[in-house]
């Protein structure tokens, strides 16, 4: 197969993937949370409320929770790299709820924000794929390992939305937004890097180099230049 149709059809498969998760919203929110969704093509929405009054019990327990997170990942992890990130979340996370807390400012537009970052993370996966096929044109992925990547990043993305959603009726505000955009978006585009960078590992460039193009030999100095 032509290396370029090999990556209009791996292309042809994330915008397939890239169809199917809008597609598949309303069922999953209608199934776990209740919520009526509708979908167009590519996109999707979801009737959400606005926000509601700050809930003290669940402020207080995820402050407590944070603070926990903070010290058991300083305590176990404190020389690994999950450190620093823990501890910023927990930093942010503690520095939100004292925010809503201390003024209880709701979230202008908080349902139109979740709706649309859910679309434009959803966009820029598909992008993100287009862009990885083109420049492994020369050496592309196995479809089914292209498939899988694929499924996993949507499924992923699918999985932050319905659990921001839940989330999203008890919290309000600045802790809203942080959700949204650090635990949410954040964390659904990271599982989506981890899938890609799996997938490239699983290119293996030596075995796959003659089949798309002439193979390249690099002569050793001093060394006779062998050609193929």
């Amino acid at each position: 197969m032509n290396r370029w149709t090999h990556a209009v059809l791996l292309c042809a498969l994330g915008a397939a993937g890239y169809a199917l998760s809008a597609q598949a919203l309303p069922h999953l929110m209608q199934a776990v949370l209740a919520l009526e969704c509708a979908s167009g093509v590519f996109t999707a929405t979801c009737r959400l409320g606005e926000d509601g009054p700050l809930r003290t019990d669940v402020y207080i327990t995820s402050a407590a929770g944070a603070a926990l997170a903070w010290g058991g990942a300083a305590a176990l992890f404190r020389r690994r790299l999950i450190y620093p990130f823990v501890a910023l979340f927990s930093l942010l996370a503690l520095a939100a709820m004292a925010y809503d807390a201390g003024f209880g400012n709701r979230l202008v537009a908080g349902a139109k924000l979740a709706n649309d970052t859910f679309n434009v993370l959803r966009f820029v996966i598909f992008a993100s794929f287009v862009l990885t096929f083109v420049l492994l044109r020369r050496t592309p992925p196995r479809v089914v390992h292209a498939a899988g990547a694929i499924a996993v990043s949507y499924l992923g993305a699918l999985a932050f939305m319905a659990a921001f959603l839940f989330l999203r009726e008890q919290v309000m505000g600045a802790l809203e937004l942080l959700l949204l955009y650090g635990a949410y978006a954040f964390g659904g585009f990271t599982v989506h890097l981890m899938t890609v960078s799996l997938m490239v590992a699983g290119v293996d460039l030596k075995a796959r180099q003659g089949g798309f193009g002439p193979s390249v030999t690099t002569p050793v100095s001093g060394a006779p230049q062998s050609r193929r």
